[in-house]
């Protein structure tokens, strides 16, 4: 196994990362009369936020599902659908218009908040991916 010296960047990341969940921490312990039980209708303060945090940065285009369209988000995320590409469960195609929701998590910040970070599968396991798409 082969040690790298950490650079400033990766500093400055896993700084920001321990803020966040710093902060997440000191907003669900803060919150003393929450009701932490279970129950389908009550979400936690902190997943709360995630879902608060979504449904803002969501963005909603309408595609027809016969004849295909690009989606162009506004951070520049473009998504290109082909004809007869939306199908139901038991492989009948979809006709008509179809509602498609974008969101947008380019940057760490972005993951964090959104609860979206990018991993991939090393041997199993699944990894946060680092820079050049390779596992950590």
């Amino acid at each position: 196994m082969v040690l790298k010296p950490l650079t400033k960047s990766d500093m400055k990341t896993k700084h920001l990362s321990l803020s966040m969940i710093t902060v997440a921490l000191v907003v669900v312990a803060c919150n003393k009369e929450t009701n932490y039980g279970p129950g389908p209708a009550s979400l936690s303060p902190l997943r709360q936020i995630f879902e608060n945090n979504i449904a803002a940065a969501t963005q909603s285009f309408n595609v027809n599902a016969s004849t295909g369209g690009t989606v162009q988000g506004a951070d520049g995320t473009t998504v290109v659908f082909v004809p007869n590409a939306f199908r139901y469960a038991d492989g009948t195609v979809v006709t008509g218009n179809v509602q498609v929701e974008l969101v947008e998590a380019l940057t760490i910040a972005d993951m964090l908040f959104l609860n979206k970070q990018a991993v991939g599968n090393d041997n199993g396991t699944l990894k946060p991916l680092t820079s050049g798409g390779r596992s950590a």
